[in-house]
């Protein structure tokens, strides 16, 4: 789902980079903020976001896209 649907504007691969549009947050980033669990995530991914299509993402698909997230974290 994130190489499909994603990646279009979302950097969502472990790497640093920028997002391919600059106002999407990549993906390691989200992973790494502060408190971000899957609780944070599924709310997050279901609020509205001003530069983000409003998107009605399928449950496994959401799971999925909330385990892949996260597993981008850095290790610490």
């Amino acid at each position: 789902y994130a190489q499909k649907v994603c990646s279009r504007c979302h950097n969502i691969l472990r790497s640093d980079a920028p997002s391919p549009n600059t106002r999407a947050t990549p993906f390691k980033k989200v992973a790494n903020t502060p408190g971000m669990t899957v609780t944070a995530l599924a709310v997050w991914s279901r609020t509205t976001h001003p530069t983000m299509p409003n998107l009605v993402i399928e449950p496994t698909d959401m799971d999925n896209l909330i385990a892949y997230i996260l597993s981008l974290r850095d290790r610490k």
